[in-house]
């Protein structure tokens, strides 16, 4: 049987960002989710040179953090501010490749919050993910059920990274 090869750890150190890691190194830090377990299992293969940054948004932290531990693994940097006004901090300041908006933002205030993105920085893409039913009034550039899984995630990043001209590798 051949054994997917894992991905290396590079530590992020104090802050909100992570950098991609493997199962074990993941462990070392705390608890690992069943995301990121998943993700290890599959054997995803860590971005190599310039790694693309995610800003990850939600008010519901286990999932936040299982979900940017599957995006760690598989290459991304991500930035998952504690409040709105900091997202709209990390926007302004940092480059960021792709924005994840969480189910658990109340629509209302996640199409305020993509609405804002959107004057920002028009070219970057926002995913949305849904729990039941995507909103068909969300101006999102793709929107991702939240029992799909992180493979499904993941592939929806990468198509907007190609459809915005931000390839990946």
């Amino acid at each position: 049987m051949i054994r997917p090869r894992r991905a290396k750890f590079k530590p992020a150190g104090p802050g909100i960002s992570t950098a991609a890691g493997d199962y074990n190194a993941l462990r070392q830090r705390g608890p690992v989710s069943s995301w990121a377990r998943i993700f290890c299992d599959l054997g995803a293969a860590v971005v190599s040179g310039s790694t693309k940054k995610i800003l990850s948004v939600s008010r519901e932290r286990s999932t936040l953090l299982a979900r940017n531990d599957a995006l760690a693994i598989a290459g991304f940097s991500v930035s998952s501010p504690k409040t709105p006004e900091e997202a709209i901090h990390i926007l302004l300041t940092m480059e960021i490749d792709v924005i994840v908006l969480g189910h658990s933002i109340p629509k209302e205030e996640r199409m305020g919050l993509a609405a804002q993105f959107r004057a920002l920085k028009p070219a970057v893409p926002i995913i949305v993910l849904f729990e039941d039913r995507p909103g068909e009034d969300e101006k999102a550039d793709a929107f991702v059920p939240l029992r799909a899984g992180p493979e499904v995630l993941i592939g929806a990043i990468h198509a907007c990274l190609e459809s915005s001209g931000k390839k990946s590798a």
